[in-house]
């Protein structure tokens, strides 16, 4: 084997080709060759499967005659033995149909495709047949073509359409924009619930840093009050401090109660005034 893998071989300066001995070429040029089986087959003296893909020894040789060539193809014979009863099985090369066919020994299984060519081929041959002599027929089976012709394109058209859509639709999903998305809205409701926290945190420092104090009481002004009170009352109230509107609100209106009962007392006031006025109630 060493001799084959070299890469330069030595050749002598008188070295003549002419004179190397020709070899003698086998009849039929047979040749042994490894090969796979290129269908399935049941042998025909055992009934054996020998499935597609097997491989065997065999020999191969031409075919001679008039149909050893097809359109100057030549054709090739393949012998090899069954692998349980050893008997030969032949098939040979079909460069018509550009397919293998079985020759003896054995039976092909059945292949539904290849039923399928020869009806269609059989069909084509007998329209074939019928337009010879017949120009309406011809005609009608030429209508006939372009109307189905017709429906393919439309079906074709309509399913050009549906893949468009569909690849409009995958390209509208965008799902690195979807994530981008639910990052940013994250993101805020982080910052809302941040803003919300310092809001909390500056109202309690506000109400911490606020200082209550009571006003002083000037004694002018105590003189100066009237009897009932009210007036010690109103220079002893604490002014209200400077809360949010909301508490605001509810100091100035606790801070209108004194003007109710005042109101309330000048009305007492007044109707005893008109009573004395009137005088006792007569006696009958």
């Amino acid at each position: 084997m060493g001799e084959r893998k070299v890469i330069q071989q030595y050749f002598a300066p008188d070295f003549d080709p002419s004179k190397v001995p020709r070899r003698k070429r086998a009849r039929f040029n047979r040749q042994e060759s490894r090969i796979m089986l290129p269908f399935s087959l049941q042998c025909s003296t055992c009934g054996e499967f020998m499935y597609q893909g097997k491989k065997f020894n065999a020999i191969k040789e031409d075919i001679d005659g008039e149909d050893g060539r097809y359109l100057g193809i030549q054709r090739y014979r393949f012998i090899f033995k069954c692998s349980m009863c050893s008997s030969h099985i032949s098939f040979v090369t079909d460069p018509k149909n550009t397919d293998y066919a079985m020759e003896y020994g054995a039976k092909r299984n059945f292949e539904h495709w290849k039923v399928a060519d020869e009806v269609r081929e059989a069909e084509v041959k007998k329209k074939e047949e019928e337009e010879k002599g017949d120009a309406m027929k011809a005609l009608e089976n030429r209508t006939l073509d372009s109307k189905l012709e017709l429906e393919i394109l439309d079906g074709l058209e309509t399913i050009q359409a549906m893949n468009r859509r569909s690849e409009l639709a995958n390209a509208r999903v965008d799902t690195q924009a979807i994530l981008d998305k639910i990052d940013r809205q994250t993101r805020r409701q982080e910052e809302e619930k941040k803003e919300e926290v310092e809001l909390a945190d500056e109202d309690e420092e506000l109400l911490r840093s606020m200082v209550f104090r009571r006003r002083a009481i000037d004694p002018a002004a105590e003189e100066e009050a009237p009897s009932t009170g009210l007036g010690s009352a109103k220079a002893s109230a604490m002014p209200p401090p400077n809360l949010p509107s909301r508490v605001r609100v509810k100091i100035v209106k606790k801070s209108q109660r004194p003007q109710k009962e005042k109101k309330k007392e000048k009305k007492k006031e007044k109707k005893a005034q008109a009573e004395e006025a009137k005088g006792p109630p007569e006696t009958k």
